[in-house]
């Protein structure tokens, strides 16, 4: 624990309260006292603000990876859209956090060299203060200037996507997992499972060989059913029993094994062992925070301070003691390095590699529900709204989106499928450049296995319609907000259903005689 004369010296610099200052400009600042924080939602307004908590025995700062326009507007329990008014924006902080240091930052120097490869140039990083590193891209890199809205709407959804994309880029089947190797060849951390005991397999999780999720449950258990043979009685349990006697007429009942098939919710099963690099997505949420660049930290007392990005490999922990501690010539989240939509090519491979959204009807699809409703027939191309029917004739770029749009929408408008298989191969062969045979085949057996139909994403999600080139909206358009709606309302408006609405009642008999009412 750090004591107060220690926090007293550190928070009392000048340079210090700055940069704490800088870092907290339009985020909400939570402020730790000891094994406590304080007051939510806060903020610092003046260096000053610094040292009187400090004053009041506070031990760190900590900040939101979310910009407000108003933090003190802030309210527990807020809803996500009450949450999106507020919100101005957001940077993408991903936290490395291995349990062993040498390891951990073998992780930060991977994830850095693998945004730089993406063409991004405003990429910062700082240690945490104990064992792991920040590594942050200012929201600048990813909007497209003041005008634009819909990019601070995609926090966590954008961000998330990206983290676990940038994992597969590090560490994969694809590479090797040549992540994992180096770690596990590591003299430091050899060293480490020396001295603690450990095994390598203490560091490995199984996840899903689809879609990455971890698994749950257990892999080859069992269930047993007990069947009376002379009354037919059925009776299952989870554990084993040598002997069991009938509920109903007390026979010795048989017994039949069945082993259960461990499933993942995206309908895979098939597993894989890999090595948990310890960056989770889920922490990644709507205010959620992270230690302030020049916090202390209150196991290590050592100091959370920004480091060369391009030199992570090269850092010592001992170098962040408090005691004689020089500003660094980096800064954290440095908006002035970024240009904006440089982060674009990392969103869209981000994107198309794990296009899993879950569409859920909101109130304004439940209010039209039945133009959502099953349709008898398939829908012809004709009703097709102009999105899918440009992307239909072939992308040079985005495929592996508008294939995923496509899947889902043909499922919600009739299609069999082998319909749709047909369609994907015919699709695929106008591509300049076409999608490999088993990348169309996954997407097929994923949403034939899947348990419930998913819609395609809404009108106004710009990553699949209007990055692609394809959002051309006539004078539907503007009625609806998912592709499926403009099929369901072409078709329940169409002229041939009210000139069969009209001729129905003279078709049904009515059981007067002609010519009276």
């Amino acid at each position: 624990m750090i004591d107060i004369g220690t926090a007293l010296r550190h928070y009392k610099r000048r340079d210090i309260q700055e940069a704490i200052l800088a870092t907290a400009h339009g985020r909400e600042v939570a402020v730790k006292f000891g094994t406590g924080f304080g007051k939510r939602p806060d903020m610092l307004q003046y260096p000053a603000d610094v040292l009187e908590f400090a004053k009041q025995r506070a031990t760190s700062f900590h900040i939101s990876e979310e910009r407000w326009s108003n933090v003190l507007q802030l309210k527990p329990q807020m809803s996500a859209k009450e949450l999106e008014s507020l919100r101005i924006g957001w940077d993408l902080v991903i936290d490395v956090d291995f349990e062993e240091f040498s390891a951990t930052r073998l992780i930060a120097d991977a994830i850095v060299q693998a945004l730089k490869d993406h063409g991004i140039r405003a990429v910062s990083c700082k240690f945490s203060g104990n064992k792991g590193f920040h590594i942050g891209v200012p929201y600048e890199a990813f909007a497209k200037g003041p005008g634009d809205t819909e990019t601070r709407k995609m926090f966590p959804d954008m961000t998330r996507r990206i983290v676990a994309y940038l994992m597969d880029c590090i560490d994969s089947k694809e590479n090797r997992f040549s992540l994992s190797k180096r770690i596990l060849a590591d003299p430091g951390f050899r060293r480490y499972l020396q001295e603690t005991g450990k095994t390598q397999q203490d560091f490995f999780k199984e996840s899903c060989a689809s879609c990455g999720a971890e698994a749950k449950g257990r892999a080859g258990t069992a269930r047993y059913e007990f069947i009376c043979p002379k009354c037919q009685y059925r009776e299952m349990r989870e554990k084993d029993e040598r002997f069991l006697a009938c509920g109903r007429c007390g026979s010795i009942m048989e017994k039949m094994v069945h082993e259960t098939v461990r499933t993942c919710r995206c309908g895979s099963t098939s597993f894989e062992e890999r090595l948990d690099l310890k960056v989770d997505t889920l922490l990644i949420s709507s205010r959620h925070l992270y230690r302030s660049a020049y916090s202390l930290h209150e196991k290590s007392g050592l100091v959370s301070v920004p480091v060369d990005p391009d030199r992570v490999l090269e850092f010592e922990r001992e170098s962040a003691a408090p005691d004689g501690l020089d500003l660094s010539p980096h800064t954290f989240l440095d908006p002035s390095r970024a240009t904006p939509d440089e982060a674009r090519e990392l969103v869209i491979r981000a994107f198309d590699h794990s296009p899993r959204i879950e569409a859920t009807l909101d109130g304004f699809e439940k209010r039209h529900a039945k133009e959502f409703e099953e349709l008898e027939e398939a829908a012809p191309l004709e009703a097709f709204p102009p999105c899918m029917r440009l992307g239909l004739a072939g992308l040079k770029d985005g495929k592996k989106r508008f294939m995923f749009c496509l899947v889902n929408f043909l499922q919600n408008v009739g299609w069999t499928h082998e319909m749709i298989e047909e369609a994907l191969d015919e699709w695929n062969a106008k591509n300049p450049e076409q999608l490999r045979k088993v990348v169309l085949k996954g997407q097929l057996s994923y949403r034939k296995n899947a348990k419930e139909k998913v819609l395609p994403p809404n009108c106004d999600n710009r990553t699949y319609y209007i990055d692609l080139g394809i959002c051309h909206p006539d004078n539907l358009c503007v009625k609806i907000k998912n592709p499926v709606q403009y099929v369901r309302r072409k078709l329940l408006y169409s002229p041939a259903r009210r000139r069969k609405a009209r001729r129905a009642p003279e078709s049904e008999p009515t059981g007067q005689p002609a010519g009276k009412p």
